[in-house]
């Protein structure tokens, strides 16, 4: 993870432009795995969440078609430390998850999927859901500020604009690994994460908005998710 590593003498300069600010919990111990979710709108997003703890890596989850785009990009992620999301299967990007965080790995989740196109936050997915039940591990809850306003979709250079990242106290589906979880204790956990975004972002109103279709937690299977 050089690249990951090179990158966290960027941040003086970060905090100096965008006048970056932590705000909140702070992170458990870094021998702790967690999954770290956040709201997505900037490609500036892994960056202002690994702020948070610049010495803990965390391993951003990123499409895998973004990944596999040449020999040059897969070696640069590679670099960054990333976790391809697979194309093929939501579970199978599931299990690679939760490998990671049975190494011991902390991982990054944006659990709506995409970058806002508008800054607003969009439903989220409840696969966030089931990573934390299979593994066990805590979810901590971010919301990012003024990240949109600096670099929206569709923009090149960033602008300055005051950012900040307000962290939560860490969630937990159980308190331990569960083989089988319910999916009805899947669906209001993915739920209470996603509230927890909403409120941490200032976005109290996309609560509505935010919280998973209850067909995608109903799903006959976890295959199936």
């Amino acid at each position: 993870m050089w690249l990951y590593n090179l990158n966290r003498w960027l941040l003086p300069a970060g905090r100096l432009v965008f006048a970056l600010e932590k705000r909140g919990e702070d992170l458990p111990a870094r021998d702790q795995p967690v999954l770290i979710a956040a709201n997505h709108s900037s490609f500036l997003d892994p960056w202002v969440v690994g702020s948070v703890d610049p010495q803990r890596e965390i391993h951003f989850l990123i499409n895998e078609r973004w990944y596999r785009r040449s020999r040059l990009w897969t070696a640069l992620f590679d670099a960054w430390g990333v976790l391809p999301a697979s194309s093929r299967s939501p579970w199978e990007t599931i299990e690679r998850v939760v490998a990671a965080l049975g190494r011991g790995q902390s991982v990054g989740i944006f659990p709506e999927g995409r970058i806002s196109e508008d800054g607003k936050i969009g439903r989220g997915r409840p696969g966030i859901a089931w990573m934390a039940a299979l593994s066990g591990c805590p979810v901590v809850p971010c919301g990012l500020r003024g990240i949109f306003e600096a670099l929206p979709k569709g923009r090149l250079l960033p602008r300055r604009h005051r950012v900040s990242i307000h962290v939560g106290r860490p969630l937990y589906f159980s308190a331990k690994a569960v083989r089988d979880p319910e999916r009805g204790q899947l669906h209001d956990f993915a739920g209470k994460v996603m509230t927890t975004i909403c409120t941490l972002a200032g976005q109290e109103d996309r609560v509505a908005a935010a919280l998973p279709l209850d067909a995608q937690a109903d799903a006959p299977g976890p295959r199936k998710i």
